[in-house]
């Protein structure tokens, strides 16, 4: 699992993802997120330093889902984090989302 830092070029493939029911239930917002709250969102991550997301891709390049790490303070070696796998993964990709994470 290789995790590559997300793009805006990423953003059409993971909003189908971040809408997903099982996905949106699960997050701070329930909200389906339209096209123009995402692109503001991800300009507003570019500007915060504190803030690291990434596109998890398995071992054939396949996207398979978004890791994030925000809050991050170096200082206090701390941060919070998160993921989601792409909502028609195969079993076990959180798992692996999980290791490549940590």
């Amino acid at each position: 699992m290789l995790l590559i830092p997300l793009t805006e070029d990423d953003l059409e493939l993971i909003l189908p993802w971040r809408n997903a029911p099982a996905v949106r239930r699960n997050m701070y917002s329930h909200h389906e997120i339209t096209p123009d709250e995402h692109r503001a969102w991800f300009q507003r991550m570019c500007q915060d330093p504190a803030m690291r997301w990434y596109l998890a891709r398995d071992s054939h390049g396949t996207p398979t889902g978004v890791v994030y790490f925000t809050d991050l303070d170096p200082g206090q070696g701390s941060a919070f984090w998160g993921f989601y796998a792409r909502p028609d993964a195969t079993p076990g990709t959180g798992t692996r989302i999980l290791y490549a994470s940590l």
